[in-house]
């Protein structure tokens, strides 16, 4: 046999071979013994063989290396062969012939081992030696029945099971296994609680529920199991019933669904009190919805005899109850209620009767019977009715049939509850039309009835009409409140070919042509003309079409066509009368069509009779920007007045013609615009307005003056065969064609000219402007400004009709942009002496540049001004006042005249000592060396510093001064000399040394000339001091007087 799963021992569980007979590869892994002298029959012998590849298996299993998944025999099925090929194995619990693996522990002389049950130090067995294939089985019987007996309880589990923990020690130096541990012991457990509750609760439960026989018993069976093997005995089972609770008996529920329709349904319980009613203390009867998140709770208490609700949901509207004793011990409740729209919609729904006694005896029960609840409302019954005659088949509108537009319709039916007959009390439920407007509530019996009118539009393939109830409880199936059915909104589609315009010449056959159709055909003999010629039907004279004043023509069909015509004589008007016409008539379905009605304001077609007389100009103005000139993009003015006696409606096209060709066209077909036949004229403006009697402008009243204004302008593109022309006019009304000459000439002007323009230094702030032979320095950045204009007008052209290039010496032309109003603004700098020049290229139209622009020829000087001299060379020591001369060498441009800035401080060596100071030097002699003076104050000087200066100065180009004198770090430096005589003394001696009051003391010094030499006498005198109170009091003892001839210095 071939087996395809395996066999979990422990679980029970099949796991399915990758190859039947576990074939595969993933189901075992290689051979670990082969068999080859198994004896002819196994059933009395065993098969013993032992391998090291088996011992390394099982040895991987015990380390955790290798997973033990078993092993597995087989044998070679060949069914040629003998039957002494076959290993047949009848199962793993046959212990005498069953397979078994054998595990021998390797032991060794020096095993020490133990095992301690409890953990109190008293071994129930040890070993000592050797413990090859040693196996005990020691009776732990009284042992562990001893530890029991004065063990502490472990725990309780959830049904009453009390367990104590028994603590196992085995000590060992070697590997031991502890196997076939078993205990078996008698079991008296008390059955008193459960994981759900417990075992008086439960049984209370049974009596509450449980319906008492004639005696008043109930019988509760008891089902005993056990999973596990043994005997299991319930006995010493004991009910102490105490007082027994109120019983509940029949419960009573409506058959009928429960609706919110105002109706009220009746819910009632039996009820049995042991100890008779006057010990009941109350009753309820709840709904067990599902539903709802709060369920309504009927109540009825002994102690007041009052029925009361608990209601927080709002699923009852309104509740009485009837309480009524049957006997001394038995009564019934019932309740009388009325659902309110938020109870939810259920089925078999159950009720839980409650009852409880005035010492605590309650018992509960639910209901076997069950209750369906409902708040859905569907339309039961839909009809529509045209009620405004005739209609299209009856008064009932059915699918597919016509209602004419704007007839008075009325939508009807029932609404119920969904599949019932009951219906929503009146004014609970709102009903409301679909694709019509209009809605009501519903009246007794679910009935409503709604008035709307059609739509007064055409809806030939179709128009659909519904009605749905308001609210979430609609159920109405789709399709069923509806009804689908055709408009005919239109009366007759009329179109009026003869006459035509709002001025006719009467004629006494005057044609009257129209065509009238509709979907469902006219009624032919009601179709007239209502006609009204001024001069014929004006009964009274006042010039206003009256109903009574019209005259009557019948229409006549032409053959199956859907045009009509007749005619009529207006010949009798003279111009400026009117005539007014409309048509009287019905389509087949009744409705009138829109044929107009009597008078002016409201017929179908009104005219004037014309008499044609030809139009005059009778004043005409130009006015162009350049006077007479035509200059581009800019606009032209002309203005005319026309006089036509039969109004502005007579003219038919006015064209303005410019001389040769190009025509501004106006005609009546497309009234609103003026067009140009040469694209390169442009019409900005436009209006044509006509003068009313009265002297006013409104559009809706006539006259004969009409007033053309017309601006319009040409673009730079213009290029006429002739520059210059005279406007005409050419007038078509209704008496022909007129040429109008308007005495007005143009020529066209499209030359430019440079209007502005001047060159400055891009630095100068004051942005003085630059003339002919005008200096600027090497680099200078100009700036080129100025504005480009036509010659005819200060008006700028377009910046796309011509090119602005800069031109400057050593440079290449700079092409620059113009702004909308022909200003430019560029720079450039000046690289050499030359003309520097603007250029102007007129790139479209005719224009030309005159004149051309004038080149302006600028000097560059590179060389700037530098110190060449100045005086004195030194200045006195102690001196603070000097007068400073500079000599300027300048060629080029020159120096302006103006004074110059000097700058100064004074040095000691590389310091300065004290602050900068200045002065204005003043021009002495001018030419290429130009001479300055310059007042210089400042402080004493001494022989160890110098004074040095620099200015401030460039020539005209902007150079600044080089060199020595240019500047704080190159400045002009003039020493301190000492120019006077100074002395000193020296070398004093005292004899002797401390002066002695009365006694002749000898002073003795040496006086030194360390300034200018000098031979005048000078004075020498000697002061002595004396300490006063804190002060020295100087007073002069000796003087004397003495000179240093030439060559001495003491």
């Amino acid at each position: 046999m071939t087996w395809n799963n395996a066999i979990d021992n422990l679980t029970g569980s099949d796991y399915a071979w990758a190859t039947a007979g576990a074939g595969g590869t993933t189901d075992r892994g290689s051979a670990v013994a082969v068999v080859t002298d198994s004896p002819a029959n196994l059933e009395q012998n065993w098969l013993d063989f032992h391998t090291q590849n088996l011992t390394s298996l099982v040895q991987a299993w015990v380390n955790g290396s290798t997973t033990n998944n078993g092993l597995l025999m087989t044998g070679d099925e060949n069914t040629n062969k003998p039957d002494g090929s076959v290993l047949s194995i009848m199962g793993s619990k046959n212990a005498t012939h069953g397979p078994r693996l054998v595990v021998t522990f390797e032991g060794s002389d020096n095993i020490t081992a133990g095992f301690d049950l409890g953990d109190d130090g008293s071994m129930e067995w040890n070993h000592s030696g050797n413990l090859s294939s040693g196996t005990i089985s020691p009776d732990l019987a009284t042992v562990i029945n001893s530890y029991l007996a004065n063990a502490t309880l472990s725990f309780t589990d959830a049904w009453g099971n009390d367990f104590v923990d028994i603590p196992l020690n085995i000590t060992g130096n070697a590997t031991l296994v502890l196997s076939n541990l078993n205990l078996s012991y008698d079991w008296n457990p008390t059955v008193a609680i459960t994981p759900t509750g417990d075992l008086a609760n439960e049984i209370n439960q049974h009596l509450a529920n449980l319906t008492a026989d004639v005696t008043g018993n109930v019988s509760i069976f008891i089902n005993v199991t056990s999973g596990s093997a043994g005997v299991v005995e319930l006995s010493n089972l004991q009910i102490n019933t105490g007082n027994r609770p109120p019983s509940i008996g029949a419960i009573g529920l409506p058959s009928e669904t429960i609706v919110p329709d105002g109706q009220s349904y009746t819910v009632s319980l039996e009820v049995t009190c042991y100890q008779g009613l006057s010990n009941l203390s109350w009753v309820a009867l709840t709904p067990q919805l599902q539903n709802s998140p709060t369920r309504p709770v009927l109540f009825y208490s002994l102690a007041n005899s009052s029925t009361w609700l608990n209601n927080p949901g709002g699923l009852v509207a309104n509740l009485s109850g009837n309480w009524q004793e049957l006997n001394g011990d038995t009564a019934l409740m019932q309740w009388d209620l009325s659902a309110d729209w938020a109870w939810p919609v259920e089925k078999d729904v159950v009720w839980l009767a409650q009852v409880g006694t005035i010492d605590t005896l309650n018992s509960d029960r639910t209901s076997s019977a069950t209750t369906d609840h409902e708040r859905r409302v569907e339309i039961a019954s839909f009809n529509l009715w045209d009620e405004s005659a005739p209609s299209d088949g009856g008064p009932e509108v059915f699918a597919d049939e016509w209602v004419a537009g704007g007839d008075q319709l009325r939508i009807s039916g029932t609404v119920n509850f969904l599949n019932l007959s009951a219906h929503p009390s009146p004014g609970e439920v709102m009903v409301e039309l679909v694709n019509l407007s209009g809605n009501t509530s519903v009246a007794q019996n679910g009935v409503f009835s709604i008035n709307a009118t059609a739509p007064n539009v055409n809806h030939y393939d179709g128009f659909t009409v519904g009605a749905v109830i308001q609210g979430i409880y609609d159920a109405t199936p789709p399709g069923f409140a509806e009804r689908d059915f055709r408009i005919d909104a239109t009366s007759a589609g009329l179109q009026v070919h003869s006459p035509v315009g709002a001025r006719v010449i009467p004629e006494p056959q005057q044609l009257f042509n129209i065509s009238i159709a509709d979907t469902i055909g006219l009624d032919d003999g009601s179709l007239v003309l209502r006609w009204w010629v001024e001069s014929t039907n004006d009964g009274n004279g006042d010039g206003v079409a009256q109903a009574g004043e019209y005259s009557t023509s019948p229409l006549v069909r032409q053959g199956t066509s859907d045009f009509f015509h007749t005619t009529y004589d207006d010949t009798n008007n003279v111009h400026g009368q009117n005539v007014s016409l409309f048509v009287d008539g019905y389509d087949l379905a009744g409705n009138s069509f829109a044929g107009g009605q009597a008078g002016i304001a409201a017929d179908l077609l009104h005219y004037i009779s014309l008499v044609s007389t030809p139009t005059t100009l009778t004043d005409s103005t130009l006015e162009m920007p350049g006077g007479m000139a035509l200059i581009p993009d800019n606009t032209v003015w002309l203005n005319l007045s026309l006089n036509d006696e039969n109004w502005l409606e007579d003219l038919e096209e006015v064209i303005v013609a410019f001389g040769q060709g190009d025509e501004l066209i106006w005609s009546a077909e497309n009234a609103t615009v003026l067009l140009a036949n040469n694209p390169e004229i442009s019409v900005e403006s436009f209006t044509l307005t006509e003068l009313s009697p009265n002297g006013s402008s409104d559009p809706s009243g006539h006259g004969q003056e009409i007033f053309m204004n017309i601006s319009f302008s040409v673009s730079a593109f213009y290029s006429p065969t002739f520059d210059q022309g005279q406007f005409t006019l050419r007038v078509t009304d209704s008496s022909g064609i007129v040429v109008i000459a308007t005495g007005h000439n143009w020529y066209l002007d499209a030359d430019i000219h440079l209007a502005e323009f001047s060159i400055t230094r891009a630095d100068d702030p004051m942005m003085s402007p630059l003339h002919n032979d005008s200096y600027v320095i090497q680099g200078q950045r100009l700036l080129f400004s100025g504005r480009v204009t036509y010659v005819a007008g200060d008006l700028a052209p377009p910046a796309f009709s011509h090119v602005l290039s800069l031109q400057v010496p050593l440079d290449s032309p700079l092409v620059i942009s113009i702004d909308e109003n022909g200003y430019f603004s560029a720079t450039m700098d000046a690289l050499g002496s030359g003309l520097y020049q603007v250029n102007i290229n007129v790139i479209i139209g005719p224009g030309q540049v005159v004149p051309a622009p004038s080149p302006m020829r600028i000097q560059v000087d590179d060389q700037p001004p530098a110190l060449v001299g100045s005086e004195p060379d030194f200045i006195a020591v102690n001196s603070t006042y000097f007068i400073l001369k500079v000599n300027i060498h300048e060629l080029g441009a020159g120096l302006s005249g103006e004074d110059i800035v000097v700058i100064c401080h004074i040095s000691r060596g590389i310091a300065t000592a004290g602050e900068q100071f200045q002065a204005n030097a003043t021009l002495l002699l001018s030419g290429q060396v130009s001479s300055y003076l310059a007042n210089l104050s400042f402080p004493p000087i001494t022989t160890e510093e110098s004074l040095d200066c620099w200015l401030e100065v460039s020539d005209l180009a902007g150079n600044q001064i080089t060199g020595q004198g240019s500047s704080t770090s190159w400045p002009l430096s003039i020493p301190g000399v000492e120019t006077r005589p100074d002395l000193i003394a020296t070398d004093i001696s005292i004899s002797p040394a401390k002066p002695t009051l009365g006694v002749a003391t000898m002073v003795n010094f040496t006086v030194i000339n360390i300034g200018n030499q000098t031979e005048e006498l000078f004075w020498v005198s000697l002061s002595t001091g004396v300490d006063h109170e804190g002060e020295f009091l100087y007073e002069e003892v000796a003087n004397t007087s003495t000179r240093l001839v030439n060559g001495e210095t003491s």
